[in-house]
């Protein structure tokens, strides 16, 4: 994709040239220039902006017609037609050449995101051989000898005799607003070292001949895309951003539960669709933060959290606290009926470390159940008709523990590296059916600076086997062509057999959302919206039907 994009950029610049022989006046030119490409032309004053700063490689071809459209700053209606990396606006009250405005396009990009660039930070101030920002606090530098970003920005620039090279380059690119670093390119979802500016954000790719080791992002294309239609992913706004989202479970195609923590409390939320709109509200609170919920027909709600707290739901009064017990951390629940059902987590063992907590709730009451012995907490848990699995994870090993007929015992897992000198810690384990159930985390090695990479684990024919180990391993997952990103699950759900989803973070930038889905005996990595705040957990209802959550507010339906 890469390639046929930079063969089209030589085309055009080799028709540029020949044109500028015969191109007519500035002044005068009036005519209109089509591209065949995206099926859409250039005239007037867009043209000559255009053509005169910068053409295909800054702006890209022109993807709508020149229509008026409100400037979401000043609220006011300008000419304008979008780019595949800009917006040019028409402002005829000023004189050439700011009479055509490119808009904030990198700080508007980067709001549709969820990112605020403000609160990402300052450097700690200017580098040897890079230009420094003062009013930002980032420098911007170049990647390779005497190229990368600070050459590209400083040899392009706005068309106007009476600045300076600087004041020409900013006029054009404005001021960096992030840091460079790696990030997930959402146009071949490979990773490049970027850097996000007022009007612009910079991809470096080393592997390309000059000039194309520097490319910019299509974030016009990106700005213009951020309403997902419904057969996809799309964000649910309107959640507060100080909401950090534990767990989800789906009431059906139309209604979800959420259950975390705001403010150092419990918070749950439910969220409903009405039309083509997801809505949320806050439908109830707890003391402690809260890390499991689970719903049952009928309005019959649990949650369970820090302090051992247990939340249900009673008539005529709402979700109120059913339990406590202190010292116990509640991480995992599932509930068969309202008169069954399991939790567990982990307490202070009597030398300091974690130890195991398994309650059952039968006949009206919660009672312990020691059957799962030794360190560490149970993290997950899940159970279908006549067994069940349960994660328990310490700092020397992560186990699984399988019940049936009442009788706990510890399985046999694969070595997630080859070697005992590699650890897994699974997060989640959710059973498709009896002959099929998977747990998700990562496995890293015990070296202080080895990366943690992807890990999910299946169980057949009560075997467990390594399926993936690593994002190499993972279909169309972006791959770094430099050191390893780390990278984990969180979090697993199957709708049947056949269809499942994890959820978890790919750290090539901060927070970046990781998603696999499962279909038809395949794994493969699935773009999704990228927002503040890591996903933490899954749920469907059916393969069409999904939503996550996660830290930070972020909330994904998905609809096909």
């Amino acid at each position: 994709m890469r390639t046929l994009h930079i063969r089209r950029i030589v085309a055009m610049l080799m028709a540029l040239a020949l044109l500028a022989f015969a191109a007519p006046a500035a002044g005068a030119q009036t005519d209109e220039r089509c591209f065949p490409e995206t099926g859409q032309c250039i005239s007037g004053r867009f043209r000559q902006f255009w053509e005169q700063n910068g053409g295909l490689a800054v702006f890209g071809y022109p993807t709508t017609p020149a229509h008026d459209e409100i400037n979401r700053e000043n609220g006011q209606s300008y000419l304008t037609q979008w780019f595949e990396r800009v917006r040019f606006e028409l402002h005829a009250e000023h004189a050439q050449p700011y009479d055509v405005l490119l808009g904030r396009i990198g700080d508007d990009r980067l709001r549709q995101l969820g990112r605020d660039w403000f609160s990402e930070g300052r450097e700690s101030g200017p580098q040897p051989g890079c230009l420094w920002f003062e009013q930002t606090g980032h420098n911007v530098c170049d990647q390779g000898n005497l190229s990368g970003f600070k050459s590209y920005w400083s040899s392009h620039g706005l068309l106007d005799p009476q600045l300076n090279a600087f004041q020409r380059s900013l006029a054009l690119f404005g001021m960096p607003l992030t840091t460079a670093r790696p990030e997930v390119n959402p146009t071949d979802n490979q990773i490049y070292m970027t850097q996000w500016f007022e009007r612009a954000r910079f991809e470096w790719h080393p592997n390309e001949p000059e000039p194309y080791k520097v490319l910019l992002g299509l974030l016009g294309n990106e700005a213009r895309a951020v309403a997902l239609p419904v057969g996809g992913w799309a964000q649910v706004v309107g959640v507060p951003t100080d909401v950090h989202f534990n767990d989800v479970f789906m009431l059906n195609n139309d209604t979800a539960l959420a259950a975390g923590e705001q403010n150092g409390h419990g918070a749950v939320y439910r969220f409903e669709r009405l039309g083509s709109q997801w809505h949320a509200y806050q439908m109830g609170s707890a003391e402690q933060p809260l890390r499991a919920i689970v719903a049952l027909p009928d309005n019959n709600v649990w949650a369970v959290g820090d302090e051992g707290t247990i939340l249900h739901t009673v008539p005529r009064a709402g979700l109120v606290p059913g339990a406590s017990m202190p010292g116990v951390q509640l991480n995992t629940l599932q509930m068969f009926s309202n008169d069954e059902g399991w939790a567990a987590g982990s307490m202070p063992g009597a030398d300091g470390q974690a130890a195991p907590v398994l309650l059952h709730y039968k006949n009206g009451a919660w009672q312990r159940d020691t059957s799962i012995t030794g360190k560490g907490a149970i993290t997950s848990l899940h159970f279908i008709p006549g067994e069940g699995w349960a994660i328990v994870n310490s700092p020397s090993e992560t186990a699984i523990w399988h019940v049936r007929n009442g009788r706990w015992q510890k399985e046999t897992l694969p070595d997630p590296c080859g070697d005992t000198l590699c650890l897994a810690n699974l997060s989640s384990i959710h059973a498709a059916g009896a002959e099929s159930v998977w747990a998700v985390g990562s496995r890293s090695g015990t070296c202080a600076i080895c990366t943690s990479q992807i890990y999910a684990i299946h169980r057949v024919n009560g075997a467990w086997q390594a399926v993936l180990s690593g994002l190499s391993t993972l279909p169309n997952a972006p791959q770094n062509p430099g050191p390893p990103v780390a990278s984990g699950f969180s979090d697993v759900y199957f709708a049947d057999q056949q269809h499942g989803l994890a959820v978890g973070a790919l750290n090539a930038t901060p927070n970046q959302t990781l998603v696999a889905r499962f279909h038809d005996g395949q794994w493969s990595y699935e773009q999704v919206p990228q927002l503040t705040g890591s996903p933490r957990a899954v749920s469907m209802t059916d393969a069409n039907h999904a939503f996550i959550v996660g830290s930070n507010g972020l909330v994904l339906s998905y609809q096909q």
